[in-house]
């Protein structure tokens, strides 16, 4: 006989998810009604003494950092599960009715995190910091400068 995970009553879910579309919703309506559109409309990374550079090393470096820091967050809980062995861990609620499992099934996730997820990004970072100066230094900085002086007056 198997035991499984404690759910959240339906109460608990709607509060969860309305919790999250509480800062989402407002996120994507400033990327989709004011950020987006004054990218679409701006010359700042070209008229700017470091614009290109913070614009470049936000994309390789910035994104993936993101990315790297939001992992993070989870990293309590997967040390929990190897240390224990277990998952969901002992009184955690499931949105699904879900089987505890024991030993290497359990584990697998966490080794999986630890081993291979995070230091793919962290690399993936280094790599975005080696590509982002390849890149600057692969611009002829005179037609840079031409291009900056046509648009930036």
């Amino acid at each position: 006989m198997t035991d499984y995970a404690p759910l959240y009553t339906t109460w608990e879910k709607f509060k969860i998810i309305g919790l999250q579309l509480g800062w989402v919703l407002p996120v994507i309506l400033f990327f989709k009604y004011m950020f987006l559109p004054w990218l679409n409309s701006t010359n700042w990374f070209l008229c700017s003494t470091h614009g290109l550079e913070i614009s470049i090393f936000g994309i390789f470096i910035g994104i993936p950092l993101l990315l790297v820091i939001t992992t993070l967050f989870n990293t309590k809980q997967m040390y929990l599960i190897l240390k224990l062995g277990q998952y969901p861990l002992p009184n955690q609620k499931t949105y699904t009715l879900t089987s505890y499992k024991y030993g290497l099934k359990a584990k697998w996730i966490s080794y999986f995190y630890f081993f291979l997820l995070l230091p793919f990004l962290i690399a993936f970072c280094i790599w975005g910091g080696y590509a982002a100066n390849k890149m600057l230094n692969g611009f002829d900085q005179s037609k840079l400068n031409i291009e900056r002086q046509k648009i930036c007056r």
